[in-house]
C-alpha cells in the first residue's frame, strides 16, 4: 500500500516568471553509463517517466555523461506534452532546443537542410522551407505553440494559422512590422522605434553583411537603394545603443 501512496515532493520558486522546480532532483548519470554500463533508450526512458510522475522536475546532465545525450533521453521521455515548433533550425534553432530539451520540451524543426545547425538536438525535424506556406501549415499541425527563429518567413501564413487557433509567438502583427516593403512601411517603422534605425535584407543578412543605418527619415531611401531597393525585401531592427567596456 505504501507504493500506491502520492509523494509530495516540494518545490522551489525560480526568479519571479512564475517558473518552479522539484527541491529533490534526479542525476542523469547512471543512464549513459559513468559508474555502470549504459542503460537502453527505453529502459532510460521509463526511469525518467517514473521519476516524473513522483513529482520531480529537475533532471541533473551533464555534457561529461555523454555530449548532450541526457539531454536528448529527457527532451524524448514524453515527460512534456507541450510540442514547440521552430520555423528555422539554423544555430539560434540549436540553442532554443538545447534549452528546450533541459526542461523536458519538445521541440521540432523545419528546416530544408537535413543536417541543419538544430537538427541533432531537436526533437524531430521536418524537411521543408519555412517560408513555404503549404510546408509551415502541414508543419503547424503537429505543434502546440509555433515560434520563430529566424524573420524571413511567411507573415500572411502566419496570420492565417492565427485565425485556425494556432499560438504562434511572436505574434504575425510583430513580424509584419519590421517587414517593409516600401517607403511608406519604413517610415511608419521610423515613427514606431525612432532613428537611428537599422534597416536589413531578408535573404543573406547576418553579422554586418546585408545592412544599412538611417540615421534620419531623409536617409530612408538611401538605406534602402544600398540593400538594391525595397523590392529585394527589407525587414526593420530597432537600435539598440550600448556602451563597450575594456575589461
Amino acid at each position: 500500500m505504501a507504493d500506491n501512496k502520492k509523494i509530495q515532493i516540494p518545490r522551489l520558486k525560480l526568479g519571479n516568471q512564475g517558473l518552479e522546480v522539484s527541491k529533490l532532483g534526479f542525476g542523469c548519470m547512471g543512464l549513459t553509463g559513468v559508474y555502470n554500463a549504459p542503460l537502453s533508450a527505453v529502459d532510460g526512458i521509463a526511469i525518467l517517466i517514473d521519476a516524473f510522475n513522483k513529482g520531480i522536475t529537475f533532471f541533473y546532465t551533464a555534457d561529461v555523461y555523454g555530449s548532450h545525450a541526457n539531454e536528448v533521453l529527457v527532451g524524448k521521455d514524453g515527460v512534456s506534452e507541450m510540442v514547440v515548433g521552430v520555423l528555422g533550425g539554423g544555430q539560434l534553432g540549436r540553442m532554443l532546443c538545447q534549452a528546450a530539451s533541459k526542461m523536458a520540451i519538445k521541440a521540432v524543426i523545419l528546416d530544408p537542410l537535413e543536417n541543419c545547425p538544430a537538427s541533432a538536438l531537436s526533437y524531430d525535424h521536418m524537411n521543408g522551407s519555412f517560408d513555404d506556406s503549404a510546408a509551415v501549415q502541414e508543419f503547424a499541425k503537429r505543434c502546440g505553440v509555433l515560434t520563430v527563429e529566424i524573420e524571413h518567413v511567411d507573415v500572411t501564413t502566419l496570420e492565417e494559422l492565427e485565425q485556425q487557433g494556432v499560438d504562434c509567438h511572436p505574434k504575425a502583427s510583430t513580424i509584419r512590422i519590421i517587414q517593409i516593403d516600401d517607403f511608406e512601411g519604413a517610415r511608419r517603422a521610423g515613427d514606431l522605434f525612432g532613428y537611428p534605425l537599422m534597416i536589413k535584407s531578408k535573404r543573406l543578412a547576418y553579422d554586418g553583411r546585408g545592412n544599412a543605418v538611417a540615421k534620419s527619415e531623409e536617409e530612408l531611401s538611401s538605406a534602402a537603394t544600398a540593400l538594391r531597393g525595397f523590392d529585394r525585401g527589407l525587414y526593420v531592427e530597432k537600435w539598440a545603443p550600448f556602451v563597450k567596456v575594456n575589461v
